[in-house]
């Protein structure tokens, strides 16, 4: 692990803020979403990601109170869950935006939060950064969750949103493309919402994860979790991903870009188009399906745009431009 860096970024531009507060969080339909491609360059993973915040016009956070929320999904490595160098950019960049306060909020899946936190080294680096980190299964009283309950949800007896992520000004979400076995199958950005919400709480016997994944339509169960919040920026890590969540039959696969967006529709879009790109097809079909009956969910909800053909693809250089002409035919015949 490399030592961390105090230096500060800049990024000059305007960008549009949502609010955070409890309702339902929708964009508006017919309207193109912006989504940043970088291809990773000289600069490595740290200049890709600063690049892609900028193509999507991120603004001064000048006294902003912002939750950074990572995919600590598992105890794995990356691309399993995120790079430590992707949080530590992302927490830095944060910083030098002025934000007055920063917490890395997350609730592990498939393990101890603090624990995984520790062994990723996000504790020391969030004490080197004075940042403060929230293990959301730590979060033992009632009031610290917030009960969300919209109509027609698929959700039993709704579901509960930590209520930090209420508190901030700004959510900043960063995911992998990569695969995980919850029936769904890959985590991408509308996936890494069920660390934010909670598997138990105080004075209910209900587990609202095993309501999830016993139920035989959890990809709309988790696209309806991104009801109750919108994030500012989503960073994708498309560097690295495995195209299996066998690990006996996964094979390393290298796109070798960074994704940002506001709209989680648009960039799990051009994500699926990517792995669509690198992986067969027939070897996918399943998971495409469940993947894309999320997606079309999630349009039809109104988390973000309906039709493929709605993402404007940014990029600011040739290869990058390249890359994006690639998958360009293959979005376009997505849901």
């Amino acid at each position: 692990m490399k030592p961390w860096s105090r230096r500060k970024f800049t990024i000059s531009s305007i960008y549009s803020m949502f609010a955070t507060t409890i309702g339902v969080h929708k964009l508006p339909h017919n309207t193109k979403s912006k989504v940043g491609i970088v291809k990773v360059g000289p600069g490595g993973r740290e200049e890709a990601i600063l690049r892609a915040a900028m193509l999507i016009e991120l603004s001064n956070l000048s006294k902003y109170f912002v939750a950074l929320k990572p995919n600590l999904c598992c105890d794995k490595e990356y691309p399993y869950s995120s790079h430590i160098d992707t949080i530590d950019v992302l927490v830095r960049m944060i910083k030098g935006l002025a934000a007055s306060k920063v917490v890395i909020a997350d609730r592990s899946i498939q393990g101890i939060t603090r624990n995984i936190m520790s062994d990723k080294g996000i504790l020391q680096l969030a004490q080197h950064h004075y940042c403060d980190i929230l293990p959301l299964d730590e979060l033992d009283q009632i009031e610290d969750w917030i009960h969300i309950d919209f109509a027609d949800l698929h959700w039993n007896q709704g579901f509960y949103l930590a209520r930090i992520f209420n508190e901030v000004n700004a959510i900043i979400q960063t995911c992998c493309l990569n695969t995980y076995d919850l029936g769904v199958n890959y985590s991408l950005s509308l996936g890494t919402s069920i660390g934010m919400i909670a598997e138990t709480v105080p004075g209910l016997r209900h587990n609202f994860m095993d309501e999830l994944n016993t139920s035989n339509i959890r990809h709309n169960m988790i696209a309806e979790i991104n009801l109750s919040f919108q994030p500012l920026l989503v960073i994708l890590d498309a560097i690295e991903y495995y195209s299996s969540h066998n690990n006996n039959h996964s094979r390393l696969v290298t796109p070798g870009v960074i994704l940002a967006s506001s709209d989680r529709v648009a960039i799990d879009t051009v994500a699926i188009a990517i792995i669509k790109y690198f992986t067969n097809s027939s070897a996918i079909s399943e998971e495409f399906n469940l993947k894309l009956d999320q997606l079309a969910w999630a349009a039809e909800i109104g988390l973000g745009i309906n039709n493929p053909r709605m993402i404007d693809l940014i990029t600011s250089d040739q290869a990058s431009l390249s890359f994006a002409n690639s998958i360009q035919p293959i979005l376009h015949e997505l849901f």
